[in-house]
Parts: structure tokens; C-alpha cells; sequence
């Protein structure tokens, strides 16, 4: 009987011991994984929930600060995505061969300010009007690819003309050949 108190004995003292190593206590800075330590890790998670736990109110944010990069939230935290403006209307759109020298509608409204821009002839064409600058002209710049300057920049006399026009208030396009399989960009507003 004496060896298996013994035996017991011993068996319970590398149990606790092993109990008592494993209970040894060790500094979040000291545990590594994945090139940073817990500490690290926790602090991160920390200034991440102190940064984003109080929005107790939509985020409201510019179209410039969106489309300089700024972040929105809504209350619960959920990133803000989305047209900028319920006022505009904003795409691209390739022109097929079909379309060309046709009038193709892109906004439902007159509009007050317009940048639409395509490629053609290895040259990109902006046009821009903004009813609050000048009322009564649109204006172009062609950009030459190849040679990485300004070819043209114009004052044109009419807003509406045979390539935009303005049909029962409505904004339409009407370009030439020159743009066939082009994609053209545009923001349009009310």
C-alpha cells in the first residue's frame, strides 16, 4: 500500500506543478503573432472602437470630401455609399457604331451644370457648363494624348447645339463618328 501513496503523491505533485506552469502569467506584449504582438493588436481594436462607437447620428459629408477620399458613416457604422447628389446623374457609356450622329438621352432634366468628356482621335474632349459661372456659353478643352498638351480651349456661343441638346427638357448627346467605341464620362445636374 505504501508504494501507491507514494505513487499518488507523486503523480498528484506533477500535476500541480504542471497546473501551476501552465497558470504562469505572461504580459500581452510578450505573446507575438503574425509580426505584431497581442498588446498591439488589442490597442488597435481599442482606438478603432473609440473612433467609430459614438455615431449616434448620420454622417453628413460633401460630394468634394467623398471624391477626395474621405470615409462617411451612418449611425450603425455602416460605410455611406451611393450617388453623391440626387440632383445628378452620373456614368459612363460606350457609343456604338449604331449611335453615332443620334441622339442619345442621359438626363430626365435641364441642366444647370454638365461635364461630359470622351476620346476620339487619340485626343479626349471635355465640355463643361455651369449655369452659375456663365449663363449663356458651354466650354470645350481637347487634350492631345500623344503629345501631352492642350490643343484647344473654347468659349462656344451656345449651351445646346447639334452634339447637346435640350428636347422637351431632357439632356441629349448627338456625336459623330469620330467617337465610335469611345466611352465618354459625364456628370449632369439639375
Amino acid at each position: 500500500m505504501n508504494k501507491k501513496v507514494v505513487l499518488a503523491f507523486v503523480l498528484g505533485v506533477l500535476i500541480s506543478g504542471v497546473s501551476v506552469y501552465a497558470a504562469t502569467n505572461y504580459l500581452a506584449s510578450e505573446i507575438v503573432y503574425n509580426d505584431t504582438t497581442v498588446e498591439n493588436a488589442l490597442n488597435e481594436l481599442y482606438t478603432v472602437h473609440e473612433t467609430y462607437k459614438n455615431l449616434t447620428s448620420d454622417t453628413t459629408v460633401t460630394p468634394d470630401a467623398l471624391l477626395n477620399g474621405i470615409t462617411a458613416y451612418n449611425k450603425n457604422g455602416e460605410l455611406v455609399t451611393g450617388n453623391i447628389s440626387t440632383n445628378c446623374v452620373h456614368g459612363t457609356r460606350t457609343l456604338l457604331a449604331s449611335e453615332a450622329s443620334k441622339d442619345i438621352k442621359l438626363a430626365d432634366f435641364t441642366p444647370t451644370f454638365f461635364i461630359v468628356s470622351g476620346t476620339a482621335d487619340n485626343r479626349t474632349y471635355n465640355w463643361i457648363y455651369d449655369k452659375n459661372i456663365d449663363a449663356t456659353h458651354r466650354y470645350k478643352y481637347i487634350y492631345d494624348k500623344s503629345t501631352g498638351i492642350t490643343v484647344d480651349t473654347a468659349r462656344q456661343n451656345d449651351i445646346f447645339d447639334t452634339a447637346f441638346k435640350n428636347p422637351n427638357n431632357t439632356f441629349v448627346i448627338n456625336f459623330s463618328n469620330a467617337f465610335t467605341n469611345s466611352t465618354i464620362s459625364y456628370t449632369i445636374c439639375k
